[in-house]
């Protein structure tokens, strides 16, 4: 994580730490913000091709993402603040660090390992239920159409799309 922060990075201070929290946050939301815009110009496509019933779920995936950049705003916030939103309830803080920190699972305060990361969960979920939907909606190829000819399956999408 060190390599990700701003060149000659060396907190004196909170200010600074905050100032390369963001830095950090904003370089690795940038792919997931230029997906969650493409999402959101499709979402409609998808509606006019297919009906209302890949709104909800296109729309759960753009929620999460808004939940993670909110959490990193919250998390960089604090850091700005000398640690002060979350002194009064440790357990917010530690959730806010466990949505922009997925360490895979959390970690009890015994020290043994916990359960999931719920963000990673719910956004696994979200990303499931917009595949399940897609698998019926998209046409696939055979395992043998896919032998004969592996660029046959894109074009068969290409083709259904502007039908």
């Amino acid at each position: 994580m060190a390599y990700e922060f701003p060149e000659g990075y060396d907190p004196p201070d909170k200010k600074s730490q905050a100032d390369a929290y963001a830095h950090l946050f904003n370089e690795r939301f940038l792919p997931a913000q230029g997906c969650a815009i493409e999402i959101q110009s499709l979402r409609n496509e998808a509606e006019a091709l297919w009906g209302p019933e890949i709104v909800p779920k296109l729309d759960e995936l753009l929620r999460l993402a808004s939940s993670l950049q909110v959490a990193m705003a919250a998390y960089v916030s604090d850091k700005k603040d000398y640690g002060s939103h979350f002194a009064n309830n440790q357990k917010f803080g530690a959730d806010i660090g466990a949505k922009v920190f997925d360490a895979g699972n959390t970690i009890n305060p015994d020290g043994m390992e916990g359960a999931p990361n719920a963000l990673t969960m719910q956004i696994g979920s979200a990303v499931e239920q917009v595949s399940i939907y897609l698998k019926t909606k998209l046409p696939r190829p055979s395992p043998k159409e896919r032998l004969i000819n592996p660029s046959f399956h894109a074009l068969r999408v290409a083709t259904s799309i502007t039908q």
